[in-house]
């Protein structure tokens, strides 16, 4: 199962009322789902406690679509450059984007970018990055070299681009420790197929 609901997970498994997960799932907490399926990004009292357990005993790797997931608009689209108010304005929410992806790094997991973008697109994308974190030389994550920005063949959705950052990576995450966020049921399905876990 991937994520908590309540009191049950959707593998089937019942947690209990104080946990995180249920005893048999090793997965990111029911409130980051909610949210991501909500798009009410703001992380509530005691959120971040939820990473401790049980995922740090594994290297995860969470994959970030960029368009219409960590931004409102299809922005990889738009003429640069793109002046920081409008950036701020674009961003679902920028303070949680930067506080929680600290929050993963700081505990050994990987955050990444996977996105149907080439060319300028990719150049928009490491603007926005740059909005977020500070110039690429100087942030340690999420990196431009942490972008997968291509356009693949038909139905294959960002599979072939969490291939490429598995790959990266080395042995460091399995693929079942991989969970990608994308705004398009599609991928997420596509990306399920594969062993991979998708919201």
């Amino acid at each position: 199962g991937l994520y908590c609901v309540l009191h049950s997970c959707q593998c089937g498994q019942y947690k209990r009322s104080k946990s995180n997960s249920c005893d048999a799932c090793t997965s990111p907490s029911n409130e980051i789902s909610n949210q991501a399926l909500t798009g009410n990004m703001s992380p509530s009292k005691g959120f971040f406690s939820n990473f401790r357990n049980p995922l740090h005993k594994n290297k995860w790797m969470f994959v970030w679509d960029f368009d219409q997931t960590l931004t409102i608009s299809h922005a990889s689209d738009r003429p640069l450059p793109i002046p920081d108010e409008q950036i701020h304005a674009d961003l679902v929410d920028v303070e949680f984007f930067r506080a929680l992806t600290a929050h993963l790094h700081n505990q050994g997991h990987f955050i990444k970018l996977a996105s149907f973008a080439s060319g300028k697109g990719k150049d928009v994308i490491a603007a926005y990055l740059r909005y977020c974190f500070g110039p690429n030389e100087s942030r340690p994550y999420l990196k431009d070299e942490g972008i997968a920005a291509y356009y693949p063949g038909e139905g294959v959705g960002k599979n072939g681009h969490i291939e490429r950052l598995l790959q990266a990576a080395g042995s460091k995450v399995q693929p079942k420790h991989v969970v990608l966020f994308d705004d398009r049921d599609d991928n997420v399905q596509i990306a399920r197929s594969a062993g991979y876990q998708a919201v």
